[in-house]
């Protein structure tokens, strides 16, 4: 991956998948503005995404787990 910038934290999301990890991907917010967005995940896999997000004045961001057959779930970082 490239270099972040000086305006940009360096960003890694490691996930861990079982079965029907193709249903899945997750996107990191910022209020409702879409940061970084993953693709959909390999099924028994583990696998690291990187990302450079623009740094917030007030450092709050949400990672929102996608299922394309279930509700979202959020974690806020």
């Amino acid at each position: 991956m490239d270099s972040c910038t000086d305006s940009e934290y360096e960003i890694r999301v490691e996930k861990k998948t079982l079965s029907w990890a193709n249903e899945e991907s997750y996107q990191i917010l910022h209020d409702d503005e879409i940061l970084a967005t993953s693709e959909t995940f390999t099924n028994n896999a583990v696998r690291s995404y990187y990302h450079c997000i623009s740094k917030k004045s007030d450092g709050m961001y949400t990672l929102v787990m996608r299922d394309r057959y279930a509700e979202r779930c959020f974690a806020k970082a």
